[in-house]
């Protein structure tokens, strides 16, 4: 069975499509790391509200931003370990069809944790700007027909 080889740029020992798998994997850990020190303040505000909901889901913001950061560090450990290690073909470097979809998938995976965070920090924006404008859960009376 003969493998399709696609040749790629390389720069030294780093080849394109290892940069790119680095560069996804720091890209989702900027935006979330960037996220992770107001939720955690939030949080901490919540907490000496004494409101159980609002401390719950200020817990629940940070949760999920830390899984996000986690699922980055994955990423960028990928991309750090494929970049450390030598060709073991000497000459220029080539990609299967098989790694560009890899490659594809791991940077989807890095986009859609960053759009996760920035979506839910637009979220949080929205909630905070309905809670200061009195908007805070109520519903306004029906009026009779």
């Amino acid at each position: 069975m003969v493998t399709t080889m696609i040749e790629v740029p390389s720069w030294g020992p780093v080849t394109l499509i290892e940069a790119i798998w680095l560069l996804s994997g720091l890209l989702a850990l900027f935006v979330t790391a960037f996220h992770l020190s107001p939720l955690y303040d939030d949080w901490i505000t919540a907490k000496s509200t004494g409101r159980v909901v609002l401390e719950k889901t200020q817990w629940g913001y940070l949760r999920r931003e830390v899984i996000r950061m986690l699922q980055g560090v994955c990423l960028t450990v990928i991309g750090v370990y494929a970049a450390a290690q030598p060709s073991p073909i000497p000459g220029p470097a080539y990609v299967t069809p098989v790694g560009l979809v890899l490659t594809g998938v791991l940077l989807a995976l890095s986009f859609l944790v960053s759009a996760q965070s920035l979506l839910d920090w637009r979220m949080r924006e929205q909630v905070d700007e309905l809670i200061a404008h009195g908007a805070n859960g109520h519903h306004k009376p029906q009026e009779e027909a």
